[in-house]
């Protein structure tokens, strides 16, 4: 599957209209450029390249969403890897008891939680991997309406608060 199928494929309701192929690509790459350049805060409304059903489709799949939030299925088995992806703001509920490594840039943190936990998630952009010997199985509700203020604590995994 190309990446526009993909792309096609994770999100139909961005991608509607007449570009296609090359051109649609071209689009989301210099959007992408924008976004860093201009250093906006984090909101849903992201580089679909860092969309964790474009950059996982194995692992992730949308239950749920609307104008205001989405919600994911997370799912893998002891030694899956994710590829570097981000989340905005987001609640994070546990359906297993899991260990996994996050890594973004310079920060590496393991996380150990019980089933049946939820925790907030501060936006962020990460890859993970399950160092535990279970499977990990989470759900996740994204916010779409940006935070507040600028200022993001930018913790690195979830929290309880």
């Amino acid at each position: 599957m190309n990446m526009a199928q993909r792309l096609t494929a994770a999100r139909p309701d961005v991608l509607q209209g007449t570009r296609t192929g090359a051109s649609l690509l071209w689009s989301w790459a210099k959007s992408c450029t924008v976004m860093v350049r201009q250093r906006v805060p984090r909101s849903f409304e992201r580089c679909a390249m860092n969309d964790p059903i474009v950059t996982n489709p194995d692992l992730y799949r949308v239950l749920f969403e609307n104008e205001r939030v989405r919600v994911l299925e997370y799912l893998d088995q002891p030694g899956d890897a994710t590829q570097p992806h981000s989340h905005p703001d987001s609640v994070m509920v546990t359906l297993s008891a899991f260990r996994r490594r996050l890594r973004s840039r310079n920060n590496e943190v393991d996380v150990e939680l019980p089933a049946f936990h939820a925790r907030w998630l501060d936006a962020q952009e990460h890859s993970g991997t399950n160092i535990g010997s279970t499977p990990s199985h989470t759900i996740f509700v994204e916010l779409k309406e940006p935070r507040a203020s600028d200022s993001a604590a930018g913790r690195l995994g979830p929290s309880t608060s």
